[in-house]
């Protein structure tokens, strides 16, 4: 065999080599693609709700604290001992009622002194009176004893004014905090007894950015939710604005003021608030969880119903909607754009999901009650 017939040979093997390995790769390419285009992963099982149309009054939100009407540290105004205390850290007190009771022995004895003396110069004034109506006695006689009478009526006052202070008691009705005194504690003026706190109503104050300045009224309701009750609503009203805006910020103080019969906010916690606008507006919601937040965008998954024979399970389809998500009501979240009242959405098992794929929907465990009915009517 010739050296040029065997360079052919050598090299028609190889084309058909290369050749065969080319052909191979794109036949196996060309049904891995059929197979990923018919491949139909597994249906997942999810629960659903649908898409509710309510009617929703606008509000503004911002970030308060809550403060006390009125709250105070009690003190005495006079120096003395402390004899009796007449509370426990944390009572609840009514307007007028006695905290602490001081040493009143030396007051005591000044006032009865001071008492006698009244009853004297009570007599010594009478006989002077019927004396100066018969000109036994002068004027100037006259205008002294009843000047040392109104004396010693003043000394008397006073000493009852002395003993009434120093019996302390709750200037308003409140909550009381921590008692910082002691049985026989000496107590210098201003000195600390207990802090007391008006908490039913309460002040909360916030600000909005000044464009709202005309939206904002006096009696405008509010809304206020704290960390230390999650899902739970306090109402209240706007009743006070502030008369200028804050040149820093440009935004307009606001003090609310809100109810809290059952004790349960505390002045200094930290609060969102809500202020309901005039009107209302139609507006589609759907449950926080059905939701998927991300820094691309919120995402739901619409659930439609697949047409399958000789199936013995209802099967449906996820698709993925960008919307856009709004304010929140209570467990629901306001939906802006992207679906409609009606829709079903997915509202657990987002994790198993990607679009297009296909899901078996268990609503046994209910997040929202109308989604299984209008689901299943759908299907």
């Amino acid at each position: 065999m010739s050296k040029n017939l065997k360079m052919s040979l050598f090299i028609t093997l190889l084309v058909l080599v290369f050749g065969g390995l080319i052909a191979f790769n794109l036949v196996r390419n060309y049904f891995i693609e059929q197979f990923k285009k018919n491949y139909r992963p597994a249906p997942v099982t999810i629960s659903t709700s649908v898409a509710k149309a309510v009617n929703y009054q606008p509000r503004l939100s911002a970030v308060g604290s809550v403060l006390a009407i009125n709250g105070v540290t009690i003190s005495p105004e006079l120096a003395g001992v402390v004899q009796k205390i007449n509370f426990n850290s944390g009572d609840l007190v009514q307007a007028g009622q006695s905290l602490v009771q001081m040493d009143t022995d030396l007051d005591v004895q000044d006032l009865k002194n001071d008492e006698a003396k009244l009853n004297l110069n009570q007599l010594d004034f009478q006989r002077k009176k019927r004396l100066y109506g018969t000109g036994a006695i002068s004027v100037s006689d006259y205008d002294l004893a009843l000047s040392q009478l109104q004396q010693i009526e003043a000394m008397v006052a006073k000493d009852q004014v002395v003993i009434a202070k120093k019996d302390i008691k709750a200037p308003f009705a409140g909550k009381l905090g921590i008692r910082r005194v002691n049985l026989g504690q000496y107590l210098n003026p201003g000195d600390a007894i207990v802090s007391l706190q008006q908490i039913d109503p309460l002040f909360v104050n916030f600000s909005l950015p000044q464009q709202y300045f005309p939206q904002l009224k006096i009696g405008e309701k509010v809304a206020l939710k704290v960390d230390l009750y999650p899902g739970q609503e306090f109402d209240g009203s706007i009743t006070a604005i502030n008369s200028q805006v804050t040149q820093q910020t440009r935004n307009i103080d606001i003090q609310a003021t809100v109810s809290n019969t059952d004790a349960k906010l505390y002045p200094g916690i930290f609060a969102n608030v809500s202020v309901f606008l005039p009107g209302n507006q139609a507006v589609v919601t759907v449950p926080n969880t059905a939701v998927s937040y991300s820094l691309y965008g919120d995402v739901v998954y619409v659930i439609t119903p697949v047409a399958k024979k000789n199936q013995d399970k209802a099967v449906y389809q996820a698709q993925a909607v960008q919307v856009q998500a709004g304010d929140s009501i209570g467990n629901d979240v306001i939906i802006e754009s992207g679906i409609k009242a009606g829709d079903v959405v997915a509202n657990s098992g987002q994790l198993k999901l990607e679009n297009g794929v296909q899901v078996y929907v268990n609503n046994e465990v209910e997040l929202n009650p109308l989604a299984p009915a209008q689901l299943n009517g759908g299907a």
